[in-house]
């Protein structure tokens, strides 16, 4: 059973006392992250909503991190897929390379049993 921690926390001014059963640095990363982006928000925002601690304005900056989040998931997957692909070409040069690599040991073979007979004085003798 994991242990809760509680922790107390500063979001936009607000100190808010979080029970969490995550690590405290893993809550604090993500209070420092929010943090962050409602501090950008308001350097980019102009108007009525800029600092304004209402639910418009948290609205506005949860679709902030949401769209941010679908861009990173979408760029995540769009990576995916092609690493999957880059990882078909990997293994199909790896399958051609052990093939070849077949028919060098098959050809080393048969130049050293060629190379055997060579040295057998009744060579000549030998019908191929």
């Amino acid at each position: 059973m994991k242990e809760n921690n509680i922790l107390k926390v500063v979001i936009d001014g607000e100190e808010l006392n979080l029970t969490t059963d995550n690590k405290i640095e893993y809550i604090k990363k993500l209070v420092e992250f929010l943090n962050l982006k409602i501090k950008s928000f308001d350097e980019n925002t102009t108007g009525m909503l800029k600092g304004k601690k209402n639910s418009k304005r948290y609205i506005l900056i949860a679709l902030n991190i949401v769209d941010e989040f679908f861009k990173n998931e979408k760029k995540y997957n769009e990576n995916r897929e092609e690493l999957k692909e880059y990882n078909q070409i990997l293994n199909d040069y790896m399958e051609e390379n052990e093939k070849l690599l077949k028919q060098n040991r098959e050809k080393d073979e048969k130049i050293e049993e060629l190379l055997k007979m060579l040295g057998n004085p009744n060579f000549e003798n030998r019908n191929f």
